[in-house]
């Protein structure tokens, strides 16, 4: 896959993002519609390109991608005329909301009358005026008519300055960073308790604690890789969806120095940090809350036994008919809780902290 850069002479158009190209805003009755304030009913918008960004194009599909220092951001659909949706319902056309309030509860054969009129009516126009280029008077201002669009604004060169994209065969699955955890595996403790700490991080919930994700790859979908500027992305159907970072291996970050699993609740101080025998008088052992070193190194925290159920741990994979006791309301009601039962059919056979950390190892693969 090759894509060629594109040279204007001038700023080119691109198709309106609010109103995806219509000039129309949004539906307030099937047969009246509001004008687009962000294109002003134009339908398109001008595309500025600062320094380090430029255009490509697709030539086998017809596809321009916005680039930015060498990597691809974002697809775009060069202006080519107003796009028409459902054009036997748009029948009105007004400039604002006070004209809506105005004409709403008019029958469309009143509203019909209206135009038809000799009485001044601009603040609601016809659908075939809007498409001739007029816009409706806005309730504070004139009859306004829109620039006539120019074809030779989008006119092109193709350069010789060209991006090559070479296909991956990486199988039905392919690996990628978690964009949770952004790789590392360990997300910031960001609820506001009453004593948070900078330090510590929380095991991510989306990867858990790999530091990627694994996406099956469908027929539709391909990866491919441009080497030069060594980015990777997504194609779908053969057009360029999205940006991947495929797996590397898991990074690592300066900001924690603990890690727990997400069931601490506000049990841990700063306090509690600084010294590590503090851990067991607020109920956590040194297994349920490790360093950040040894999490690198391979370990994981234990969860909290004491803050949380098997149930809610696994996000419901693990169920020893908890439906049923949801009458309890709170899992500090739930028998089974209190008497640690859930947790000892969680973990088996399993007693040592080597031994359940085994357990987890094997949850987080399937």
């Amino acid at each position: 896959m090759i894509l060629k850069e594109l040279k204007f002479k001038s700023n080119p158009l691109c198709y309106c993002h609010r109103c995806n190209g219509t000039g129309l805003a949004y539906f307030l009755r099937m047969d009246l519609t509001v004008a687009c304030h962000h294109c002003n009913g134009r339908g398109y918008e001008t595309i500025h390109l600062y320094n380090d960004e430029k255009l490509f194009i697709d030539e086998e599909k017809g596809t321009i991608y916005q680039v930015r220092k060498g990597k691809i951001i974002n697809m775009i659909s060069l202006f080519d005329g107003l796009k028409v949706f459902n054009e036997g319902f748009k029948r009105f056309v007004v400039y604002d909301d006070i004209a809506y309030k105005k004409y709403r509860n008019e029958s469309t054969h009143k509203l019909n009358k209206l135009l038809k009129s000799k009485t001044n009516h601009d603040d609601i126009i016809s659908f075939d005026m809007f498409m001739k280029g007029y816009l409706p008077k806005p309730s504070c201002g004139n009859l306004l008519t829109r620039e006539p669009f120019n074809p030779e604004v989008n006119q092109y060169e193709i350069t010789e300055n060209e991006i090559i994209l070479k296909k991956l065969n990486l199988g039905k699955n392919y690996k990628h960073y978690c964009s949770n955890c952004h790789g590392t595996g360990v997300i910031s403790y960001l609820v506001d308790f009453e004593y948070p700490s900078e330090d510590l991080g929380i095991v991510c919930d989306e990867c858990n604690g790999l530091g990627y994700k694994v996406s099956e790859l469908y027929d539709r979908f391909e990866v491919v890789a441009d080497t030069t500027n060594n980015y990777t992305y997504l194609l779908d159907e053969g057009n360029i969806c999205m940006g991947l970072e495929l797996f590397q291996g898991r990074r690592e970050t300066d900001q924690f120095k603990y890690v727990i699993y997400n069931s601490l609740a506000d049990s841990i101080t700063d306090k509690c940090l600084e010294n590590a025998k503090d851990f067991i008088n607020i109920g956590a052992s040194k297994d349920e809350l490790i360093t950040y070193h040894k999490f690198l190194s391979g370990r994981l925290p234990l969860p909290m036994e004491k803050y949380v159920c098997p149930y809610y741990f696994t996000e419901g994979s693990f169920n020893n008919n908890c439906a049923s006791k949801k009458k309890y309301g709170s899992i500090l009601d739930c028998p089974d809780f209190e008497n640690g039962r859930c947790w000892q059919l969680f973990y088996g056979d399993a007693r040592t902290a080597g031994e359940k950390q085994e357990v987890l190892r094997r949850l987080r693969k399937k």
